[in-house]
């Protein structure tokens, strides 16, 4: 694979740039989470030295592989704890990407792909509805394993249609929209040695974007019983705030040296 062009990076952001604040609600987060009652979540993708490649939403199919979906998701909000402290894909990497077929992350315990934990008390835990979704196309989420039934925090993202592995591993969700994908595209072209690459592509934030939605409702609905204002107009308050952010596991236990509240951020 030819290396990426240097200039290529001199524009991006840096992590410390990266945007916290929203400018208004996500389309895309509302259908799937409102209007087809998915769960997203995020990935932001950083190269090397803090170098952001960008943000990639997954929609989680949360109806048909309900187990795998949820694993993934707790390992995305911190709410996965170990020794009292939130444990999951934050900082961990993509360790493996071959061009035109996948690339694979989420093993935060050694970040070479022998890592195996789940939130369910086991290593591992077994395949969920094979037959529903198929990696058909590129952007399918999907569980990597080391054989039948053994699932675990380990994830990949197809970077074209892979039907030979229909049947043998979960599919359980799918990249968002053109602008996760683009992000994923970035993450193909990174210059490997084999299959590693030659810099970290590191996780460098991860959330649940469908928790901050509940969180917002939940406070609409309690002013709104406090205060007997119209949900109509405290709905326009918020409309700008509703996005993706850190999720509150990982901002609650301090990891972000911060602490968010319910609207203001």
């Amino acid at each position: 694979m030819s290396a990426v062009a240097p200039q290529q990076h001199q524009s991006l952001p840096h992590a410390a740039e990266m945007p916290t604040a929203a400018t208004g609600p996500d389309p895309n987060v509302m259908q799937a989470t409102m209007e087809r009652g998915n769960v997203v979540c995020f990935l932001d993708v950083g190269l090397g030295d803090g170098i952001v490649l960008g943000r990639i939403k997954f929609e989680l199919f949360v109806k048909d592989c309900p187990k795998t979906c949820e694993n993934f998701r707790q390992f995305c909000t911190g709410e996965f704890l170990q020794n009292q402290q939130p444990t999951g894909y934050k900082n961990s990497t993509f360790h493996r990407v071959i061009k035109s077929f996948m690339i694979q992350g989420g093993d935060f315990l050694n970040n070479n792909g022998t890592g195996k934990i789940s939130i369910y008390g086991t290593p591992t835990f077994a395949d969920e509805n094979l037959e529903t979704w198929r990696h058909n196309q590129p952007g399918m989420l999907s569980c990597a394993n080391s054989g039948p039934d053994t699932n675990g925090c380990q994830f990949f993202i197809t970077l074209a249609p892979t039907e030979w592995l229909d049947g043998k591993h979960t599919v359980f969700g799918k990249v968002l929209d053109a602008d996760s994908m683009l992000t994923v595209r970035k993450c193909e072209a990174v210059p490997v040695h084999g299959t590693k690459p030659q810099l970290p592509l590191a996780l460098l934030n991860v959330g649940n974007c469908k928790s901050k939605l509940q969180q917002q409702q939940q406070y609409l609905d309690y002013i709104h019983t406090v205060n007997n204002h119209s949900t109509a107009v405290l709905r326009g308050l918020i409309d700008g705030l509703i996005d993706c952010r850190p999720s509150p596991g990982w901002l609650e236990l301090g990891v972000d040296g911060q602490h968010y509240g319910p609207i203001k951020e």
